[in-house]
């Protein structure tokens, strides 16, 4: 039986669905710079060996096979992640799903993706005590809001300059995720604290 959920994203978010009676835990999609689309997946422990593809439509054409992998032969003792960075030339709605060679498709996941995207650098990056932001555009300010690895909220804060530097030197080290906003554009970045 072949099932769909659709989950509809504006750039810059993320979103990440259950995939049930299948090889695959889950498949996640999220822009990350004005050209590129990452899509993440994990395998359930046990034997993955099937060809698995990831097929792509755009703008509710056809989907057609952007990328085919391999699991693991054999029984794999963990859960295993994977990750495909898929270039995009317009914007528009892209879809995503997975195809995993025996009729079974993986959830649908859709984007809407801008090629006009918001694209900011963290430095340094792993960082210890601060961190700083530059951009592509001449924005003088940013929102900015920063999550832990477990959902909290540890930074939020309005009208940061670009290269001021954010202290962090109170945070755990761990994997944060940054969203930085500028008028109607949205970037999400992961920054390393030592």
């Amino acid at each position: 039986m072949l099932r769909y959920l659709t989950i509809f994203l504006l750039f810059g978010g993320n979103v990440s669905v259950s995939v049930a009676q299948s090889i695959l835990k889950n498949i996640s999609g999220n822009q990350i710079n004005r050209n590129l689309i990452e899509i993440q997946w994990t395998t359930k422990a046990g034997n993955t060996c099937s060809d698995l593809r990831i097929e792509r439509s755009f703008n509710a054409e056809p989907f057609t096979e952007v990328y085919r992998f391999n699991g693991i032969c054999g029984i794999a003792d963990a859960e295993q992640f994977y990750s495909h960075f898929d270039t995009i030339q317009y914007n528009g709605n892209y879809a995503y799903r997975i195809n995993e060679n025996s009729g079974t498709y993986s959830d649908t996941i859709q984007l809407q993706a801008f090629t006009d995207a918001l694209e900011i650098v963290i430095y340094p990056n792993p960082a210890n005590a601060f961190f700083s932001l530059r951009s592509n555009t001449n924005t003088k300010t940013f929102r900015i809001y920063m999550l832990s690895n477990d959902g909290k909220f540890v930074i939020n804060a309005m009208n940061i300059y670009a290269d001021e530097k954010i202290p962090i030197g109170a945070l755990a080290a761990g994997h944060y995720t940054l969203f930085v906003e500028e008028k109607d554009r949205r970037s999400i970045l992961l920054l390393v604290k030592n």
